[in-house]
Formats: structure tokens, sequence, C-alpha cells
């Protein structure tokens, strides 16, 4: 889920918030340094919050219901399709630099997408956590707590396929002995890693996988924080109980 961001009498969006935070406490060189790599790390949510910012409220939210249904279609179909054209090893079948763009692609998307539902369910928590008096926003919008709870399920799912196609185009010799010999040990390595049940099967030794099963646990655990003890927590307090809309 994409988590509509607050909406000021200046329409600040996600982004811009993280900016004016990083102000607060860094020294204008590594404010630059954050804004920068916020883009390289998630080129995808950027342009999604540019967009979210010419769109008036109603519209912002039939778009995040949107592109929620839109990416978790589009995590499938590409988890099946890549999986299936890397098991047969794309090398040999085309040209090199097209091999290339297709490992970039199949790598630089998912990964984006990644962080993409990091940054915002962590913009939303501090938004929903955060009084006006110290620095919050508060906002009304047209999505029930109930349908942000229901819209994060189909991000922990989308989560789980993405970080599934990035351990199955990383070298079968950084899991060790026992590698991923279909897309599906993959899907079933990502979703033990982003519950934290971890059976063992299979055990990243490189740095770089295990560096990004971290990564997904973070991941995880910020929309499993969000969704449950502060959508679930609100949603269900007595101010809320015939609310349409958010604080």
């Amino acid at each position: 889920m994409e988590p509509e961001n607050s909406a000021t009498k200046k329409e600040d969006s996600g982004h811009q918030l993280i900016f004016d935070r990083s102000s607060q406490y860094l020294s204008p060189a590594f404010n630059f340094v954050v804004a920068l790599s916020i883009r390289l790390l998630s080129p995808t949510w950027w342009l999604a919050e540019n967009e979210k910012k010419k769109d008036s409220r109603g519209a912002r939210t039939k778009g995040i219901i949107a592109r929620n249904y839109f990416y978790l279609a589009c995590a499938i179909f590409f988890t099946a399709s890549l999986g299936y054209l890397l098991e047969n090893n794309p090398a040999e079948t085309f040209p090199i630099c097209l091999t290339v763009a297709f490992y970039l692609f199949a790598f630089a998307v998912p990964f984006s997408r990644c962080n993409e539902i990091l940054f915002a369910f962590i913009l939303d928590a501090l938004e929903k956590t955060t009084s006006p008096e110290d620095g919050g926003v508060t906002h009304k919008t047209n999505l029930t707590y109930r349908k942000r709870i229901s819209l994060s399920l189909l991000s922990y799912i989308e989560l789980m396929l993405n970080y599934a196609l990035i351990y199955f185009i990383l070298p079968r010799e950084w899991f060790g002995d026992d590698s991923f010999n279909t897309i599906l040990d993959a899907i079933y390595f990502s979703g033990a890693t982003i519950t934290t049940t971890g059976y063992g099967d299979f055990s990243p030794s490189h740095w770089i996988p295990q560096m990004l099963t971290i990564h997904e646990v973070l991941t995880g655990f910020s929309l499993i924080v969000v969704s449950f003890a502060i959508y679930a927590g609100r949603g269900s307090s007595p101010s809320n109980e015939h609310r349409n809309s958010n604080d």
C-alpha cells in the first residue's frame, strides 16, 4: 500500500516533508545528499509523490488504490515471466546488451518499489503519531483505516514477490550450496524472510543478499507496525468508530 501523505494548505508532499525534517538536523550539504539518495533509491516513489501533488484529495485517493492493484498485478506478472526467463538463462538467447538491460530492469524496478513502500509507511507513521504542535501534520482523506489495512496486505504480498525476484537474479553461489532451483524457491525464501520464520532451507553466504534480507525484514516490520499498531489502533478507538476519514 502507498499511504496517502498529508495535505496541508500548501499541499506538502512526502519527499518535501523528509527534506524539511532533515534540514532541521543536517547541514545543507548533507540535506542535499539525503534528497539525492532518496531519488536514487526509489525513483518510483519520487515520481508518485510528484503526481500526487497535482491531484485533488479524491483523485489522489483513487490513484493510491489504483496504483496498489496495478503494482501487485505487475509484481505477479513479472515474477512469473522473468522468473521463467531467468531459469532458462537469457544470456544464451539474447545479445549481451539486452541481457544486461534485462538484469538491470529486473533488479532496479522491484528494489525501487520496495524502497517506495518503506519510505511511504515510515512517513505515514511519522504523520500519524506527531501532533500539529510538534510540527506534525493533520489531514482528512477518503481512505478509511479498514481500507488502509486491506491495501497494506496487498503491499505485503507485493513486497514478498519483489524481493523474490531480486534474490532470484543474484548469482546462485551467493546462497551457498543450497541455492534456488526455481522462482518458487525464491518466493518461499522471501516469504520466510519477511515473516521472520527463517526455516534455514536457504542461507545467503554473500554480504549483498545478507543485507537484502535485513532490508526486507525492516520493510516488512515497518508495514506491520503502521498497519496494525497505528491503523488498527486508531481505527478501533471510540472517536473513530463511526468515521470514514482519518485524522
